[in-house]
């Protein structure tokens, strides 16, 4: 006849326990032998509840097969309604552990890791482990939690009905089915979802018949105490007693000396100190009391439990490989600069609280967001923002390249992975200052995927969605296929008008791989007194940070954000560069190993800024149009300095190495009202910050500047020319930048014919001495053309040719 023993085994202290663990434990040795508890109230589930589960269980080493049942409350024939339990083991390696739920009247589907491999070496080692089954999770999830530790935690709904007529099964199935060959002790089933910390007191703590009928929350327990093999009575005295069901003959194998869970592995903060040390990568690391440290924490996971109040300091870094969890009750709060980073995907449970301090504001400006966390309330995030009838807030419309409300209300959420443009709260002043952005929800972690929208001119508004910096290098060459490599940071010094976002230009600082530029100085009566932001973009992409990217011409695409792209290290990630934030500048993040740079900076009669521009020899750079090295203007504004590629306007020119000072690069100028300006060098690296001269030749007066000895000033009225200066790095090339043979104009009738002596012509262009063009023929390829259409405006008038082989001269007609 079949035996099951009974066995009185004395457990060893744990290492964190404040009471041993002692007296009886079920050993099931036998397939076919199982713990049967009947079907109650008490082990059923409805969609409305939250219950959990724990139980400690010792499997000897090399025993069991694929999918054995360690717990399973089954009941097919109840269609509709749901199974939930644990297996063991998988058919390539054991072991192997699966949450199932019932999705059908047949079909259990298998919930968190299907193929947990993470137990390998320990479930089946001989040794005494726990177990947790957290069951319609106050957040919809199921959890599984192993020695105190998040094993598994599910992707679907908790909230799902599990009432069903079975009974619940330790060690087989109801009919016997694939066992599990264990011993075990402490059933405890509770009405409530237990938090990371009550799991630890579970282990911790002995409960018995005593005790058990005025614990917190437990609805049944089962310590195998006074037990016989035909009643295990229920020592809480609220529900029915267990029994063991028999196989029909065999004899259990007693096992002794058992051994208690080993918590080597894990660290507790109570307020004070660290029960084990100071967390590293291979503790779990739990906080129970108030913690305020200015150290940084390096863990496998974090538990913030039994209403700890956790602050993390300004420039304190969080780094876990796993899971944070913020029970109810606790706080968790990120000062501004404070970064959580993890390097795994793992499933955070409870709100934190991150504050991200913006640049200084005045009334009616704006700053780009986007939130670290889910669920974070749009509109109460900047409350005085939100007042009707002026309520600001803006997401940006690709299609129609403008910001716009649309959609917005006060019951929308930041969108993850999604910027939006916010103003000032409505009782800020002329006087700067900074506002204390304050985000609540589970922080984001893992990767996430934001659809590219390439309507319009494709410029899409997007975010940081971590509570950590980003490395902006890896956000764009992951992203490579679908967005051009260009980012752009609002920077707005000038003030808004109170009626519409857009009524002023708008200035954006500029990043790519070639190097980054700042957005202008505010003009004028435009000026914010404190609130010019001339920074350049440091290559790291803060927490909160919305930011501009431009889609690429393709099918519909996913701009995607990972963990790789997390960074806490180096000065440029501590550097707190926020946009609009007004910093010192800072090194540029480039993928470049060799550089030669120059920064242009355009500045009106009074000294103030207008724009700059960047041209870059960098490595990897071509004189084409290149993904990842130039950056397109954007943000219209209305007086500015850019540089030319193939009819474009770039802030910022990657050129192809090696550096030739025979080079010569077109730039673009444009002028909201005439008057005087100045182009003058910013900075310079690489060769340019040698004796290597910077040439600026005006075609329009035939004027030719070094840019080392000084900036070149002149007038111009209102208007766009793409023809009147020229960027060179020798008097050499700016002589024979046209063709070999000099080119004729001969006045006819009336007419100007233009004979180039037998180089094919491409295209002529007519400016007037402002740089406007008047007249533009193009695909001549002939040696001669007639000028026939130009206007009689009498003057002087600048030609400009260009042949087949891109030679270029340039010659003046008196009209």
């Amino acid at each position: 006849m079949k035996k099951i023993t009974l066995l009185i085994i004395s457990f060893l202290s744990l290492t964190i326990a404040t009471q041993a663990q002692t007296n009886n434990y079920l050993n099931i040795s036998t397939t076919g032998s199982r713990l049967k508890i009947t079907n109650s109230s008490a082990i059923n589930v409805t969609a409305s509840q939250s219950k959990t589960i724990t139980f400690r269980i010792k499997i000897p080493s090399g025993n069991n097969t694929n999918f054995s049942k360690i717990m399973l409350k089954n009941d097919s024939s109840s269609a509709g309604n749901g199974q939930y339990g644990i297996t063991f083991g998988s058919s390539t390696t054991l072991p192997h552990t699966d949450i199932r739920l019932l999705s059908s009247s047949t079909t259990p589907a298998a919930y968190g890791n299907s193929n947990n491999n993470s137990l390998a070496s320990t479930i089946n080692d001989g040794n005494w482990h726990h177990f947790a089954l957290v069951l319609n999770d106050i957040d919809g999830k199921t959890r599984l939690y192993y020695d105190g530790f998040v094993l598994i935690s599910s992707t679907a709904p908790g909230a799902i009905d599990m009432t069903n007529t079975s009974d619940l099964y330790f060690g087989a199935s109801s009919t016997g089915g694939t066992p599990v060959l264990m011993s075990i002790d402490d059933i405890h089933i509770w009405d409530t979802a237990l938090t990371p910390y009550q799991i630890i007191n579970d282990i911790n703590t002995s409960i018995n018949a005593t005790t058990a009928p005025t614990t917190t929350g437990l609805l049944a327990a089962y310590d195998f105490e006074s037990a016989t093999l035909s009643a295990i009575p229920d020592i809480t005295a609220k529900t029915t007693s267990a029994t063991v069901m028999q196989a029909a003959s065999s004899t259990d194998a007693i096992l002794t000396n058992p051994s208690n869970i080993n918590f080597t592995t894990s660290t507790f903060w109570n307020g004070s100190s660290w029960s084990n040390g100071a967390p590293t990568s291979s503790l779990d690391a739990f906080i129970s009391g108030n913690y305020n440290e200015a150290t940084n924490i390096t863990a496998k996971s974090l538990t913030v439990d039994n209403n700890a109040i956790v602050t993390i300091p300004s420039n304190t870094k969080i780094s876990l490989t796993g899971i944070l969890y913020v029970g109810n009750g606790s706080n968790f709060t990120l000062e501004n600069n404070a970064n959580l980073i993890q390097t795994t995907t793992s499933y955070n449970v409870g709100n934190i609280t991150v504050k991200r301090n913006s640049a200084p504001m005045v009334l009616y400006d704006y700053t780009l967001w986007s939130s670290p966390v889910t669920s974070q309330k749009l509109y109460t995030f900047s409350p005085l923002t939100a007042t009707t009838p002026t309520i600001r807030f803006y997401s940006y419309n690709t299609g129609t390249d403008s910001y716009d409300n649309t959609g917005l209300s006060s019951s929308s959420n930041f969108a993850r992975c999604k910027g939006y443009a916010i103003r000032a709260p409505y009782n800020y002043t002329s006087s700067p200052q900074t506002f204390n952005g304050q985000f609540t929800g589970v922080p984001n972690n893992g990767t996430f995927t934001i659809a590219s929208d390439f309507s319009g001119s494709g410029y899409n508004l997007i975010g940081n969605p971590y509570p950590s910096p980003i490395d902006a290098t890896t956000f764009v060459t992951t992203n490579t296929a679908v967005i051009e490599g260009t980012l752009y940071f609002l920077s707005h010094n000038i003030k808004s008008d109170g009626t519409s976002y857009e009524s002023t230009s708008m200035q954006y600082a500029t990043w790519n791989s070639t190097g980054s530029v700042g957005a202008p100085a505010a003009l004028g009566s435009s000026t914010i007194t404190g609130m010019n932001n001339t920074s350049t973009p440091n290559g790291i992409i803060q927490v909160g940070q919305g930011f501009i990217v431009k889609a690429k011409n393709t099918a519909a695409a996913n701009i995607t954000f990972n963990n790789g792209m997390r960074t806490v290290t180096g000065t440029a990630a501590n550097a707190d560069q926020f946009f609009k934030m007004a910093t010192t500048k800072s090194a540029n993040s480039t993928i470049a190993t060799e550089k030669h740079r120059l920064w242009l900076d355009l500045t009106n009669a009074n000294g103030e800024g207008l724009s700059q521009l960047l041209v870059g020899y960098v490595d990897g750079a071509t004189n084409e149009a290149d993904n990842l090295y130039d950056g397109e203007e954007f943000g219209n504004p209305k007086t500015s300095l850019t540089s030319l590629l193939n009819g474009k306007n770039y802030t910022i020119q990657g050129r192809a190495l090696p550096f030739a000072d025979t080079d010569t690069v077109p730039l673009a100028f444009k002028a909201a009202t005439k008057g005087t300006y100045t182009i003058a060098l910013n900075k310079t690296d690489g060769v340019f910050a040698t004796d290597q001269e910077v040439l600026l030749k005006d075609n329009a007066t035939g004027t030719l500047t070094n840019l080392k000895t000084g900036g070149y000033t002149f007038t111009a009225t209102a208007g766009t020319t793409n023809s009147r200066f020229e960027l060179a790095y020798a008097k050499s090339a700016i002589n024979t930048m046209g063709l070999e043979a000099p080119i004729t104009a001969v006045k006819k009738q009336g007419v100007f014919h233009i004979n180039t002596n037998g180089a094919i012509l491409k295209d002529v262009a007519v400016y007037d001495l402002q740089g406007h063009e008047i007249l533009k023929q193009q695909n001549i390829n002939s040696t001669t053309s007639s000028l026939t259409g130009l206007p009689s405006t009498r003057g002087v008038l600048i030609i400009k040719v260009t042949t087949d082989t891109n030679q270029t001269q340039t010659i003046k007609i008196i009209n």
